[in-house]
This record gives structure tokens, C-alpha cells and sequence, in this order.
């Protein structure tokens, strides 16, 4: 019985790990973008800060709660302002 639970569950471990691989490849690749992205738009910047967390709310879809950030990371910033450039940066993530 051993030989044969072994012989059955070897493609399915073998799948197992060869997509936990690619999501953590997915993952890493995911934040070098999503921190390039942010460092981009900090060097074309018209004096907004973005700091790389506000993308990664961005990218799961938390677009208030990351108008609502880039308000706070910058001082005096006007909500026109905030929403503009959050959706900027949306378009940027979903077009590439």
C-alpha cells in the first residue's frame, strides 16, 4: 500500500510544488514591479510622493483607502489632486 500511495501522490506533490514556485515568482515579480512603478512616478513626479505601499493598495484594489494614504503622505495635497494620480497609477498597473 505504501509503494502505491507513494506512486500516486508523487505528480500531485511534484504539481504542488512546481506552483507554489510560480506564485512566489509571481509574488516577487509582482512587488519589483509594483516598486519600480512607485519610483517611476516619484521621478516624473508633480510633487507627489508615492511611497510603494500606496501602489500595492492600488494593485489589490483599495482605491480609497489609498487616496485617503497619498493625502496623508503628502501634506496639503487636494482630494482632485489624490484621486487623479491614484487613477494614473491604476491604469499604469492594469496596462502595464
Amino acid at each position: 500500500m505504501t509503494a502505491w500511495r507513494a506512486y500516486r501522490d508523487g505528480p500531485a506533490r511534484y504539481h504542488a510544488r512546481r506552483a507554489l514556485r510560480k506564485r512566489e515568482f509571481i509574488a516577487g515579480w509582482r512587488a519589483r514591479s509594483i516598486h519600480q512603478i512607485a519610483l517611476e512616478h516619484n521621478a516624473r513626479t508633480e510633487g507627489a510622493v508615492v511611497p510603494p505601499a500606496i501602489v500595492e493598495l492600488i494593485a489589490t484594489g483599495k482605491i480609497i483607502q489609498a487616496v485617503k494614504e497619498l493625502r496623508s503622505a503628502n501634506a496639503g495635497m487636494l482630494l482632485f489632486d489624490a484621486k487623479r494620480i491614484v487613477e494614473r497609477l491604476r491604469d499604469e498597473l492594469e496596462h502595464g
